[in-house]
Formats: C-alpha cells, sequence, structure tokens
C-alpha cells in the first residue's frame, strides 16, 4: 500500500468539512437539526450551507448525486 506524505505547512483536514453542511445531513429537515432531541423551542435552527457539525451523516439522495 502506498502511503501519501503530506506536504509540509499544508492542513490534510482543511477541506474536509466542505460536505459535511447541514443541507446535506439527513436530519436535517425545512431548517431545522434533527439530529438531537429538541430543546424548549423545538428542534434547533440551522442554516442548510452554513451550518455543520460532527454528526453530519450524508443524505443518501446526496449520495447519488455525488
Amino acid at each position: 500500500m502506498k502511503e501519501e506524505k503530506a506536504v509540509e505547512g499544508q492542513d490534510a483536514w482543511e477541506h474536509r468539512s466542505d460536505r459535511m453542511k447541514c443541507g446535506t445531513c439527513m436530519h436535517y429537515l425545512k431548517f431545522r437539526c434533527r439530529r438531537h432531541a429538541p430543546t424548549m423551542g423545538g428542534f434547533p435552527a440551522v442554516y442548510p450551507q452554513l451550518d455543520w457539525c460532527g454528526d453530519h451523516k450524508l443524505d443518501k439522495e446526496t449520495m447519488r448525486t455525488m
């Protein structure tokens, strides 16, 4: 197996979150994140192309278009 060496000064994870936005997540529905239990005001409001989190899972419809 060929190992890739990171170039010094480059961040290997720099663009990792580009595809991990709320709009492509399976937990996203109409500007709401339904990953965790709702707060007193309901499920947390999120922006589809701005917000992201570590719990992101790609929606199966998004995977078909990639």
